[in-house]
């Protein structure tokens, strides 16, 4: 990977994730790269025997490499005119891998995967789908169209008394008994006779009695008044 960048003066890529293991040359690879300032720390540099003038004349480069260097690798003007630096006490520098415990501070955007169990609070927006089980109370609001089923408690009991105005239309069958009061006007039709008489005869001889004692009283009268005038 010597002179690999040599005067390159536009070049500024983010290059930390490249696999460095096997490599045993970085001499002069990024001098005079003018406006390269990536941090490439995560390189493994085990292998590299010579990475004099590596960081030569790189003006924009201030980067402190948590790079341990192995013995007798010759560093010869490794940073020479520019800003970078080899830091000191890198052991906590990260792993090639992700450990399997979350980082301390959360990060700023959401995982790939959604988490295992639901969180404690809900969500900012509604979800497109409806949940598995239903809710606890009833929605506030009616819904679009009557469910399939009745509902679990019958409607408000109806009024204690009748209302105090008539029905719009009769009802189809006749009351089973008649008014207390009588109509304000006569019935269009007549009355039909009854089918059956009366319940008990009428008194023919106490009638027939009366009027035979009558004619007796108004027969004698006139026999008296005749008499008189006879005289």
């Amino acid at each position: 990977m010597g002179n690999m960048f040599n005067t390159a003066t536009a070049f500024d890529q983010d290059i930390g994730s490249w696999a460095t293991s096997s490599v045993t040359n970085m001499a002069l690879m990024f001098k005079a790269a003018t406006a390269f300032n990536q941090d490439i720390s995560s390189w493994t540099i085990s292998s590299v025997a010579n990475i004099a003038n590596m960081f030569k004349d790189a003006t924009a480069f201030n980067q402190a490499l948590c790079w341990e260097l192995s013995a007798g690798t010759n560093d010869y003007n490794m940073f020479a005119n520019s800003d970078g630096s080899l830091a000191t006490g890198c052991t906590d520098a990260p792993t090639d891998a992700p450990t399997d415990a979350p980082s301390d501070p959360p990060t700023d955007a959401p995982s790939d995967a959604p988490t295992d169990a639901p969180t404690d609070a809900p969500t900012d927006s509604p979800t497109d789908a409806p949940t598995d089980a239903p809710t606890d109370a009833p929605s506030d609001a009616p819904t679009d169209s009557p469910t399939d089923a009745p509902s679990d408690a019958p409607t408000d009991a109806p009024t204690d008394s009748p209302t105090d105005a008539p029905t719009d239309s009769p009802t189809d069958a006749p009351t089973d008994a008649p008014s207390d009061a009588p109509t304000d006007s006569p019935t269009d039709a007549p009355t039909a006779p009854t089918d059956a008489p009366t319940d008990a005869p009428t008194d023919v001889d106490g009638v027939n009695s009366a009027m035979s004692a009558h004619i007796s009283t108004a027969v004698s009268m006139a026999a008296a008044l005749l008499a008189v005038a006879l005289r």
